[in-house]
């Protein structure tokens, strides 16, 4: 099969698993926003801000390193997952001893013993990197997608069983630890690879040398993404974190299930695409699929806020609607950025990608810790800006590292961003309208999907809509012929 027949079923077989994922996120979080209290996931929202910053030293990059090299030998490969492991253990040791005083210093003393046991997650998480990374190496999107959507709904599953049982923040820490223990499990079936030894430095040095400004890099992404957490925890405690964080959770969900997958098909083939004369078409074809779904969603999400709040998490989250329509803006930009990270990803430019994030995600930090005293809907706007200038600093620099007209790439995104922009204007007023009219949230939810639905039709009077509507269907036509084939 031809790269780009991998590439377009590997993009079908992974946005069809996410799909599965999404719909099982979305249930889970309608359950136990129900099951618990808002309280305990400002408590778990401090856990995953130190477990998230100690994972991505823990991973060092090796992983996407791996994802990105076209070949790798068997000593590589061995190396790379002992040092993980080996990585892991001394990461979990220290969050044992370390973790109850880290969230303590936090404002929430209360999570000290979660804290202790997610330090598991590093040792089970390191040992999962390789086989993954192999897994997305050799093309093998559909066993990779699978072993993560059962994963991650057993997790879900014991989740939903702890808060039904009142254990309250151990029902989120039975989620993260049993989704990848599961997880581990099927990818050692999955692929039956054992990993040689024993563990030497000298094979991995050049994917350190990689991974070391990669590390970087996605420290200050997780960085300027928690320091509004981090304020909010701090300065208004537990409770008003907690509504922050459902709201987050709930504009991360086309990112989680879509675009983040969507990086383990995206960066292998277009590593092998490097220095291709059709680079750049490629990207612009990779563009118009992911974006246009993807800013489609967010603005539905956006517009109809209200409605969906109430849907997924229930009474008493009523603040969090502002704050997810807030948190779309940003998102928006962030959805036309991927292809920019992935294309310098593939082509090993990280330093000049970490230079572009820098200067969104250095005011996103500063502009959370000036405007948490005001309230979470003042961070939120802190943080669609940082994502806005990330875009801008790629856009205008960035891209041209790597031989691809920005011109072309700027041209094709103002077109998603007009539909988006109508789909999210014309989505809240017929909220507003819904509201006024005793319409409840399915059935606002519905005519929102109508009319949105509909909107997107009607720009297809446009040729350069339609050009792009072709792209995106002839994407996933010939991924559909491929897959039957």
């Amino acid at each position: 099969m031809s790269l780009a027949g991998r590439a377009g079923r590997g993009a079908l077989v992974t946005v069809g698993a996410q799909a599965t994922r999404f719909g099982t996120q979305v249930a889970a979080v309608a359950v136990l926003s129900r099951l618990l209290e808002p309280a305990v996931f400002g408590q778990m929202a401090v856990v995953l801000v130190v477990v998230g910053f100690a994972g991505i030293v823990g991973d060092l990059g090796l992983s996407l390193s791996a994802m990105q090299s076209t070949e790798l030998r068997p000593e590589e490969e061995a190396g790379l997952f002992w040092t993980g492991v080996v990585i892991g253990i001394v990461l979990g040791a220290s969050l044992f001893v370390l973790g109850p005083v880290v969230v303590s210093s936090l404002g929430m003393p209360q999570a000290g013993d979660p804290m202790r046991t997610m330090g598991l997650l590093f040792v089970l998480s390191g040992a999962s990197a390789q086989y993954k990374a192999r897994l997305a190496r050799s093309m093998r999107f559909t066993a990779l997608a699978a072993a993560e959507v059962s994963a991650q709904a057993l997790g879900l599953v014991a989740a939903v069983l702890g808060a039904a049982y009142g254990v309250g923040v151990w029902a989120l820490v039975m989620q993260h630890l049993v989704g990848a223990v599961a997880l581990l499990a099927l990818l050692a079936l999955v692929t039956r690879w054992v990993p040689g030894g024993p563990m030497n430095v000298r094979f991995v040095r050049k994917h350190l040398a990689f991974g070391a400004p990669m590390t970087a890099l996605q420290l200050l992404n997780f960085a300027g993404s928690s320091s509004g957490t981090v304020m909010i925890g701090r300065i208004w405690g537990d409770v008003v974190l907690g509504v922050y964080n459902r709201a987050f959770q709930l504009f991360m969900l086309p990112m989680q299930q879509m675009v983040a997958p969507l990086t383990r098909v995206a960066v292998p083939v277009l590593a092998k695409a490097a220095g291709s004369p059709n680079f750049g078409s490629q990207l612009l074809r990779l563009q118009a699929s992911a974006t246009y779904p993807l800013i489609f969603i967010l603005s539905l999400i956006g517009g109809m806020a209200g409605s969906i709040v109430s849907i997924a998490l229930g009474s008493g989250w009523s603040g969090a609607a502002t704050v997810v329509s807030v948190l779309v803006i940003g998102g928006v930009f962030q959805a036309l950025g991927y292809v920019y990270y992935w294309a310098l990803v593939a082509a090993g430019e990280v330093r000049t990608l970490f230079v572009c994030e820098a200067i969104g995600r250095i005011l996103m930090i500063l502009a959370s810790v000036l405007v948490a005293p005001f309230g979470i809907v003042w961070v939120a706007a802190a943080h669609s800006m940082g994502l806005i200038v990330v875009w801008l600093a790629m856009s205008l620099g960035g891209v041209r590292r790597i031989n691809v007209s920005s011109g072309a790439l700027l041209q094709s995104s103002w077109r998603p961003v007009l539909l988006g922009a109508m789909t999210f204007a014309a989505t809240g007023l017929l909220e507003d309208w819904a509201s006024g009219h005793a319409v409840d949230a399915f059935g606002t939810l519905v005519l929102g999907l109508c009319a949105g639905l509909g909107l997107a039709a009607a720009f297809a009077v446009f040729a350069p809509f339609r050009r792009d509507y072709r792209v995106v269907f002839g994407v996933l036509e010939g991924a559909l012929r491929r897959r039957r084939a």
